[in-house]
């Protein structure tokens, strides 16, 4: 009734490089958030979210 499924090569490694490529994704964001100097780490936190002005034109007006 069911066939087993018969993999390709290429079907075996494509999760394995892109299990590679987050690994390394996540590798140089950790290096990069260590090396980072306090001052610049400080700015960045303090960051603001949104604009302080409510008419901007880029702005929609939401009532939630």
């Amino acid at each position: 009734m069911f066939r087993r499924v018969i993999l390709e090569d290429w079907q075996n490694t494509a999760p394995m490089i892109a299990l590679g490529l987050t690994f390394a994704v996540f590798v140089i964001a950790t290096i990069f958030a260590l090396v980072m100097k306090k001052d610049h780490a400080s700015r960045m936190a303090n960051l603001p979210l949104e604009n302080k002005k409510e008419n901007s034109p880029n702005r929609k007006n939401r009532h939630v």
